[in-house]
């Protein structure tokens, strides 16, 4: 009977252990953003967006109007109200998920503004987010340079 009651603890113990053995689950290191890998391309001035909304007037205040991941190049368009015969100068600063854009008018070439659409392109190699700032200092926003801040999150 001894022999018995020995040989069911050990097999008791045997089939606990096998038990916790099989539930027991392999540590996950916690899931964290992919860093965004990003490299500023170029900058595309579309010129004036709308003719015909040529004005003295009334402005609408910049936003990102739409982005676009065609393969590893994101494009940001960017809304904004600027001087008819603008030269502008773009200056980007990138900083791991993070990006701020500059726009700056440098010259008024013309008696009227209108709204423009411009481009700014990246080369994305990888990444799930980016936070944007995008800065418009042109003659249109006399109070001085207006922000948009805003993240992009990717699918």
């Amino acid at each position: 009977m001894k022999t018995f009651r020995f040989g069911f603890f050990i097999a008791l113990a045997i089939l606990s252990i096998l038990f916790c053995e099989r539930n027991k689950s392999v540590p996950q290191a916690p899931s964290s953003p992919q860093n965004t890998e990003l490299s500023y391309i170029a900058f595309q001035d579309n010129g004036c967006a709308n003719e015909a909304a040529k004005t003295l007037g009334f402005f609408d205040l910049p936003r990102l109007l739409r982005h676009t991941l065609e393969d590893d190049t994101l494009i940001l368009t960017f809304y904004f109200w600027a001087n008819c015969c603008p030269v502008f100068q773009d200056s980007v600063a990138m900083e791991s998920d993070s990006v701020e854009i500059f726009l700056t008018e440098l010259e008024e070439g013309c008696w009227c503004t209108c709204p423009f659409e411009n481009d700014f392109q990246f080369r994305l190699t990888q990444g799930d987010q980016v936070h944007i700032l995008f800065t418009a200092e042109t003659s249109c926003y006399p109070d001085g340079p207006v922000t948009v801040d805003t993240t992009i999150v990717f699918q």
